[in-house]
């Protein structure tokens, strides 16, 4: 059955502007091709697919929208039209200022902060989640539309971007441990035990990974790295430099730059994979399929097919 809602199209060069009625005459509403719902609603309106007016309506309304699809996106999360609630209660005001900015620009992006929601609530400590609160607090954080925190570290400005300082806890690069000052190359997944991390937010200087904002990071090393950190793997937020750094114990490491992004979602792929089970040789680093460590000569260093020292 064709709908019968009455509308009409205005063009002007690149744009478009659409204006559907309400056939019992209680209004009509307006949206341009800038909107993010334009394409669907001008189909709805050609193909008469039966949708009513109040159907239309509600797609129109952004914040309206955003919050009927964020219940289904979730069975956590809820719109009561002005606060964004986890399980009925208000979430914490950065999250609230990140869906304002969302819902400003249009930007149905939101479901980055569905997948951020959910992993944060895969953290195993109450207290870290709250500290995680305070340092998101320090600024208008970023994150990737997989929902995780995008950090900087300030490393040295060497091949390998070498942490700042040492430390005598193993640290694990790609699976392969190292004590001292650890390599952060790019795509690189860095990892401690979190048994090992201080917990303890009234210490300044402890052990435990260290992500800052980017103010923090940018002042500490000699190089800049963009890092990636699943809210997961937070354990703690010291006090001291106004909150603008945490310690996590795992972060992957995406490249180096010099400039803050300041987009509320960052779209960017990266190698992050809460499931890598892969095996890594203990001597080189490759993944151990790839591994060439058993078939070279220890003596001469050539392929043991190409090998005379035998």
């Amino acid at each position: 059955m064709k709908t019968t809602i009455p509308y009409n199209v205005i063009s002007t060069g690149n744009d478009s502007t659409i204006t559907f009625f309400d056939p019992a005459g209680s209004g009509s509403k307006t949206l341009s091709s800038a909107h993010p719902n334009y394409a669907r609603v001008r189909d709805c309106l050609l193909s008469g697919d039966g949708s009513s007016y109040a159907d239309l309506a509600v797609l129109v309304d952004t914040k309206t929208h955003i919050a009927q699809s964020l219940s289904k996106l979730s069975d956590h999360i809820s719109y009561d039209g002005t606060n964004l609630l986890w399980d009925g209660d208000v979430i914490n005001n950065a999250l609230a200022r990140h869906m304002l900015r969302l819902l400003k620009d249009d930007d149905q992006r939101y479901v980055a902060l569905v997948h951020f929601m959910e992993r944060l609530a895969k953290n195993p400590s109450q207290v870290s989640r709250v500290h995680l609160w305070t340092w998101l607090e320090s600024e208008d954080f970023t994150i990737t539309p997989d929902g995780l925190i995008l950090g900087y570290k300030g490393v040295q400005n060497v091949e390998d971007n070498l942490s700042m300082r040492s430390g005598v806890e193993p640290v694990y690069v790609n699976g392969v441990a190292h004590i001292g000052h650890i390599p952060n190359p790019a795509g690189a997944t860095v990892e401690i035990p979190r048994s090992y991390v201080q917990t303890d937010r009234n210490v300044a200087c402890s052990v435990g990974l260290h992500v800052g904002t980017w103010d923090y990071a940018n002042g500490f090393g000699r190089k800049l790295l963009r890092v990636l950190v699943d809210p997961a793997d937070v354990v703690s937020v010291p006090k001291d430099s106004g909150c603008a750094k945490m310690r996590v114990s795992r972060y992957v490491v995406l490249d180096a730059s010099e400039k803050k992004v300041v987009t509320p979602i960052f779209d960017y792929v990266g190698p992050f994979d809460d499931d890598d089970d892969e095996d890594y040789c203990s001597d080189c680093g490759a993944v151990v399929e790839e591994c060439v460590c058993d078939s070279t000569c220890s003596e001469c260093g050539e392929n043991v097919d190409d090998c005379e020292c035998l």
